[in-house]
């Protein structure tokens, strides 16, 4: 049996948190996107993905980002980044992503909001 990569999920008021714990890379982003569609069956607009365990990232699942980015704007809602590492925040810079979607390193200092 296939080793199950895992996603926390935490509700935070009106915020969903969606921290995933493996590299999000075309083999494994199906976790992550099964718990943002699980967000949108339950009227869940707001997410924010930690990446403190996420060591890198890849072009599919930049994708898949976009994708939810773009559903949740069309709901009234959003996607933010937290806590992306060095390569992570690279990726998201060079690909003008991290305008997109609002990419901050930490959750209370940066003031998250949605508006």
């Amino acid at each position: 049996m296939p080793d199950r990569k895992k996603c926390r999920k935490t509700r935070m008021g009106q915020m969903t948190l969606l921290a995933p714990e493996f590299p999000l890379l075309a083999d494994a982003i199906d976790v992550l996107q099964e718990e943002i569609e699980k967000c949108l069956i339950d009227a869940e607009f707001k997410i924010v993905i930690g990446f403190k365990n996420v060591p890198y990232i890849d072009s599919a699942s930049l994708e898949v980002l976009i994708d939810a980015q773009e559903t949740l704007q069309k709901k009234g809602g959003e996607l933010k980044i937290i806590h992306p590492n060095a390569v992570c925040k690279d990726v998201l810079i060079a690909t003008r992503l991290s305008e997109k979607f609002g990419v901050f390193s930490e959750m209370e200092n940066d003031g998250i909001s949605f508006t």
